[in-house]
This record gives C-alpha cells, structure tokens and sequence, in this order.
C-alpha cells in the first residue's frame, strides 16, 4: 500500500482509538459502583495468588488504582478504558495484517467499537477488559507469526516469545484465558498451520507461560483447587438457569448485530475453497471455544473476546462489498452503525439519570444495568436498621451477598459498623470476622440462621434507591439475631454461597 493510503489509515485509526478513550473517559463518572467493583476492591485489600472465583491480575490492578487514585468508582476504570481502546485498534490492526485497507481497518475497529460487551467492559474495573486484550493481542501475535515469510525468523521468534509471555499474564487474569489456548490449538492442529507447533520456539512459549502461572498454580494446589469447586457450581447454576437457545441469541446481542454480521463473513471467508489459510485456524477456534461454552456450559458473554479477528476478516471482505456499492447505501449503512451504536451504548451502561433509566425500564434490556446503584444509600438503611436493634458492643452483621458486603466493608467505618461476615466467594474462604453475640442478618433463611442464635427476628427491610431488585443485594429481609447457639465457625460451611 502506498505510504500516504497507510497514513490515512493509521490517522483514521488512532482517531477511533482516541474517540473510545474520550467516550469512555467523558461518561465514567455519572455512574456509581458495580457490585463487582466493590468486590474486586475488598479483594484488593486481600491479595494473594488465587481465589476460589478470580485469578490475582485484576483484584492487584485495583489495588494500585486504590494506591495511586483513591476508592472512587471513575478511578477504578482507568485501565479498563485504556484495555478498551487498545482492543478497538488491535482489531484495525488486525485487519491492516489480513490484508485490508483503510476502509477495512475503519470497518473493523467499529464494529468492536459499538459492540455492547466491548463497551460494557470499557466501562467497568472487572478481569473482562484486560481479558479481552489479552485474547486479541494474542490473536494479533498469532497472526503474525501464521503470515510471517521464510525470510522472518526473527519476528517469528519475538512473537512466539511474546504470545508466551500474554498468554501468562492473561491467566493470571482471568482462567477463560484457557479457551483461548484450546481454540487456536484446534485450529492450528486442523490446518496447514499446525507446521507452526512444531518449531522449537512454540515450546518456549509454553514454557513461558507455565512459568508466569506457576504460583498461581501452587497456590491452587495449596488450597485444594478451590477455583475448580467455584467452577463446577457456577456452571451447574448455568445449566439450571441459562437455556442453551438464550446462550446463542445472546451472541448476536452481545456483539451487536451487524457487527455479528459481520463477524459471519469472517467466518464465511475463513471457508472458503481460496482463503488464505492464516485466518482459518481463528474461525475453527471461535467455533471450538463457542461449542464448548454451550455444552459446559458457561457465560455467553464468555466467547466475545473470540470475536475480534474474526471481524477484522469480515470486515475486509465488507469493505469491499461497499466499495461497489452506491455513496447512498455507504451513508445509509454508516448512519445505521452510529444511531444503534448510540442506543446500544446507552443501554449498556447507566449514562441517563436514574429517574430516565428506570421510565424507560431499561433494565428490562440490560440486567446488569441494577447491579449499579447508590451503595451508600444501600449501607446506611442497613446501619440505620443496626443501630436501631443492636445494643451489644460486640455485635456483627452477616450476609450471603459480596456486593453487600463490600459495600459495607468500603461505606460501614463511616457509618460506624462492625466488621461484616460472609459467605459468598472470596468471603467463605476469608472465614467470618469474629464471634459476635447478637447481629443483624441479610439474605440468609431464617430457618439456617436459627442453627447459630435462637431468637431470629425480622426487623426492617433493604431496598435500592430505584426500588429495583438485583437478585442478590436488594431488596432483602433484614433478620436480628440473638441468644448465641454455636460458633459461626462451627457450622461455617452452612453459609456458604457461590454466584
């Protein structure tokens, strides 16, 4: 390509990556905590090298975003507005590598930008953002090296090297790092490019990997795998409440329909008798990685990172589609991108005011938009509730909900609570805080907290601000708790949760 056509195409490129940096950095702020932010804080105060729920990147990076910014909402998503552009011009990238020109490029990075798992994980601290870059810069990686001519032995070395060193990081992010490897190890072994496995540097690369992971691994052993238990309960809760149907209509959901559309040509060019084998072995891995999230079964939303390169070759062959077609069909279609675009943006994160959201009951769209709310609010009804019934000096509250109970861990010192107790994920494994003689309890059967004290007693009720129901926060019963029985020690497995 000429040197001024590969110009217009990184300008036109860096202009969308900066367009998602200053969306993303514009909108943070009008919105509070997820519930996941507040747990991933609590986790921070706790680090260590595994969890039963999460690998340790991410709970580290909002300690150093604690450390460095402080405990707010809009600082804690920094590196995940940064992770989000970055993915937005690696899928550019990724198309420029394929083969595409500007308009290829253009196409590509769009349809990530406007897809609702891109922006949602753009817009919260949790492991997807960083997951997700770590899947396309490993995807990238790849490419380069299944591209690479006889002539390239050193960049195919650095980039065994460095997809090494990803994938490492990447699990030590999040485990779903793991589909990644299974899918493009299917898809190399069913293509030509299996050559690839067979060079001495793909097994550096392993060895990389393994030695990035390793003290997570030991930390598993230590504990007695605990993430397998997480798993294995989580995925059963899936199957019980996720129909398989539901799973892959969300894959046009999640990514935006015409961004699936155009992640189906993709796949439709992967296929095809002349394709050009490099990008075949990643339709084979996005068809491996969705199979296996259907029948395990996991989170729909557990493939999108997938998506990327696939796109990034739809879009070469979609850029070519509207070069022959008329000026009025490109505006129609371009029209059509920014409009939905804008729409599924603001369904995906909570940027209208509470009172808008809730008439327009966009939460009917968008399940995760309750999961946002005014924690403190939410922290002060159930101190209002403490102070009122708890006398004893040695009192405590008990919940089965994380997000509970890191909201009161961040807002309870400042309303004057004890320590919280747990059941839920990283709280069981922490054990409760203390033994205290009376508490108030939140989520629990009354029938189960009668195992601990006597006397369980409803006096008051949490509920959100938008009088919304989230599932696992609010709105629940408030339950006082007296006449010790047993230890919450004694029976602590009782209490445990996993969601």
């Amino acid at each position: 390509m000429p040197v001024v056509a590969r110009s217009r195409s990184g300008h036109a490129l860096l202009g969308l990556v900066l367009l998602k940096l200053a969306l993303h950095l514009s909108t943070i702020g009008l919105y509070g905590y997820h519930r996941d932010e507040l747990y991933l804080l609590a986790c921070a105060k706790r680090l260590a090298w595994g969890s039963p729920d999460h690998a340790p990147l991410t709970p580290a990076v909002s300690r150093l975003l604690e450390v460095f910014f402080g405990a707010s909402a809009p600082t804690q998503r920094l590196v995940s507005v940064v992770a989000g552009a970055l993915v937005v011009g690696l899928t550019g990238l990724c198309a420029r590598a394929l083969g595409g020109g500007v308009a290829a490029e253009i196409v590509a990075a769009g349809a990530i930008f406007i897809a609702p798992m891109f922006v949602f994980a753009s817009g919260v601290q949790s492991t997807n953002a960083l997951d997700q870059l770590a899947w396309v810069l490993a995807s990238y990686l790849l490419l380069q090296i299944s591209t690479a001519d006889q002539a390239s032995t050193r960049r195919v070395r650095c980039s065994w090297l460095a997809l090494g060193l990803i994938v490492g990081v990447g699990l030590l992010n999040k485990y779903t790092m793991l589909l990644w490897v299974l899918g493009a190890l299917a898809g190399l072994i069913a293509t030509p490019a299996r050559r690839h496995l067979r060079t001495p540097w793909a097994w550096a690369a392993a060895a990389i990997t393994l030695a990035i992971v390793l003290p997570n691994l030991a930390w598993q052993f230590g504990h007695g795998f605990p993430a397998v238990a997480f798993l294995a309960e989580h995925h059963s809760a899936v199957r019980k409440n996720v129909a398989m149907a539901s799973s892959i209509i969300d894959q046009v959901r999640l990514i935006h329909p015409i961004s699936f559309a155009v992640a189906l040509l993709g796949i439709r060019a992967a296929f095809q008798p002349a394709a050009a084998s490099s990008i075949r072995p990643f339709a084979i891995a996005l068809l491996v990685i969705l199979t296996v999230v259907l029948l395990a079964p996991g989170k729909a939303y557990y493939v999108a990172p997938a998506y990327p390169i696939i796109i990034a070759a739809g879009a070469v062959d979609a850029a070519e589609r509207l070069r022959r077609s008329t000026v009025r069909l490109r505006a129609a279609i371009a029209a059509t991108c920014v409009v939905t675009g804008a729409i599924g943006i603001v369904g995906t994160l909570p940027l209208l005011p509470p009172w808008l959201a809730q008439r327009l009951r966009m939460n009917r769209f968008n399940r995760e938009l309750v999961q946002f709310a005014d924690w403190r609010e939410v922290a002060s009804q159930i101190a209002g509730t403490y102070h009122g019934v708890i006398a004893s000096p040695s009192g405590g509250i008990l919940t089965d909900s994380y997000g509970t109970a890191a909201a009161l861990e961040l807002f309870g010192p400042e309303l004057h609570l004890p320590s919280v107790s747990s059941g839920a994920n990283c709280y069981f494994a922490w054990g409760p805080a203390g033994e205290p003689d009376e508490l108030v309890a939140l989520g629990y059967a009354p029938d189960l907290l009668t195992t601990f004290y006597e006397d369980v007693t409803p006096v008051g009720e949490v509920r959100s601000p938008s009088n919304l129901d989230n599932r696992f926060d609010f709105p629940r019963t408030i339950y006082r708790c007296r006449a010790k029985r047993s230890r919450l020690r004694d029976h602590w497995a009782l209490l445990r949760r996993f969601d």
